[in-house]
């Protein structure tokens, strides 16, 4: 993701650091199913294509959201068994971290697998990182999981994880689409933030709330405030919509009003 300084980490679940196109540092290798529980690797043959049809990373011109209804939003077993496996006792923790992160991507990211060229451990890192690796249209992502991610990996926040996977698919396009370096850095930021705030649940992975929406949102309009002019003039649909979206989020976030008693009524 964006290299670190420009803005403040997310609190939750996810880190907004990311290193230039041009750097590497392997670190260790992902070895893709082989050791994900026998439950987890059933799914993933099983998962179905029905759901990845329904989700798309949005794009600049297509980022309406449609209410899903509670039969499509409620976690169904494949999302079910990746969170108990997350949150089992064995194995150790960095392996269920690398296991939960290559379950969503075989699961609800197929066709975009070949875009990621391994998962890894970063224990301290606050939530996901990708770190690009290559050049042009090529490029691949190493993807970081850290501790707070897999800890965090639970029903009432697995919608968001999934999201949060795509966040890190499109800034490896992002970086396809010569998107790269420092200076680009607000720009795929802002356009990431948005694009997860605003997007539907993947089908049958549960519900991301207001709240969540609100604080990925404000990210973006960081990343917003750092860009050039020329690049806010740019964005300037994508900027109402998502102060109009966040609005929206806000106003399910306030406390309905109580009716007045009339004169004299008793408590």
């Amino acid at each position: 993701m964006a290299e670190q300084g420009l803005q403040g980490k997310l609190s939750l679940e996810r880190g907004v650091a990311e290193r230039p196109a041009h750097r590497s540092q392997p670190i260790q290798s992902h070895d893709s199913l082989a050791t994900l529980p026998g439950a987890i690797l059933d799914l993933q043959r099983t998962a179905g294509n029905a759901a990845v049809s329904q989700l798309m990373i949005q794009r600049d011109d297509d980022h309406s959201v449609a209410a899903p209804s509670k039969s499509t939003t409620a976690a169904d077993e494949h999302a079910k068994a990746i969170v108990t496996a997350a949150q089992a006792e064995t194995p150790g923790i960095e392996e269920r971290a690398v296991n939960a992160v290559t379950a969503i991507l075989d699961t609800y990211y197929p066709d975009k697998k070949s875009m990621v060229n391994k998962v890894i451990w970063v224990e301290d890192l606050d939530g996901l990182n990708t770190k690009a690796q290559g050049r042009g249209p090529k490029v691949t992502g190493e993807l970081q999981v850290g501790r707070k991610f897999i800890t965090h990996t639970t029903g009432p926040n697995f919608a968001r994880h999934v999201l949060q996977v795509a966040h890190e698919l499109e800034h490896v396009q992002q970086h396809r689409d010569g998107m790269g370096g420092n200076k680009k850095a607000p720009e795929r930021e802002f356009l990431a933030f948005y694009h997860e705030g605003t997007a539907t649940e993947v089908p049958h992975t549960g519900h991301m709330g207001p709240e969540m929406r609100i604080k990925l949102l404000n990210q973006a309009i960081v990343n917003y405030n750092l860009l050039s002019d020329d690049d806010k003039k740019k964005y300037e649909d994508q900027y109402k919509d998502l102060l109009e979206k966040k609005t929206s989020y806000e106003a399910k976030m306030k406390p309905k009003a109580k009716p007045e008693k009339a004169a004299g009524e008793g408590e």
